[in-house]
């Protein structure tokens, strides 16, 4: 038997193996984000700062009781024009790492979390991990969520350097949107939690 819980309530796991799922991109398309909303369990969600629905969204997932997280857009090796506002880039200092946290976690404030949104090149760097990590580790009772666009990725390793609470991303479940191709994403991250206990999909 598998349990669906929210994706905090994965951080502590538990004896019944564990499923936790995580639907991000939430800001710009109000009619799609609120049907995620509407979707019968519990489910997590990661929202893009600065957006045009992602205070409204994150209002209306607290009054139902839902994990709220910043999908904070970082860096990758290719198709930046989809970052958005906001994003941590390569070459910024610490502080601007900093400050630029800080006005995304202020653009939605009831988030306890955050992931990447993109990042496959910055989650990579590790000094730029070990700034985000400060300043994740500054707001006690946030948690971090490594989505692992890259292989090379260094953040989980950076935030648990800090003592920040972390999940890494077992499972991607629709990198291929195409019913049947989800269908087996989703059994692989079933099997998933059944071998380790709990698992994670986005």
């Amino acid at each position: 038997m598998l349990a669906a819980l929210a994706l905090a309530s994965c951080l502590a796991g538990g004896p019944v193996p564990s499923v936790a799922i995580l639907i991000d991109d939430i800001g710009y398309r109000l009619d799609t984000d609120l049907a995620a909303l509407g979707l019968a369990g519990d489910y997590s969600y990661a929202i893009l700062p600065h957006t045009p629905h992602g205070r409204r969204f994150a209002r209306a997932a607290a009054a139902l009781g839902r994990d709220s997280l910043l999908h904070m857009p970082m860096e990758a090796v290719r198709h930046n024009r989809l970052l958005g506002p906001g994003a941590l880039l390569r070459g910024m200092d610490g502080t601007t790492i900093g400050d630029t946290l800080d006005a995304a976690l202020t653009s939605l404030p009831s988030v306890i979390g955050l992931n990447n949104h993109m990042g496959s090149r910055l989650t990579a760097d590790a000094n730029a991990m070990r700034a985000l990590a400060a300043g994740v580790a500054r707001r006690p009772g946030l948690f971090f969520v490594d989505s692992r666009t890259t292989a090379r990725t260094v953040a989980a390793d950076a935030m648990r350097a800090r003592g920040v609470p972390t999940l890494e991303r077992d499972v991607f479940l629709d990198n291929v949107l195409r019913p049947g191709a989800i269908r087996r994403q989703l059994a692989r991250l079933v099997e998933r939690a059944r071998r380790q206990g709990r698992a994670l999909g986005i």
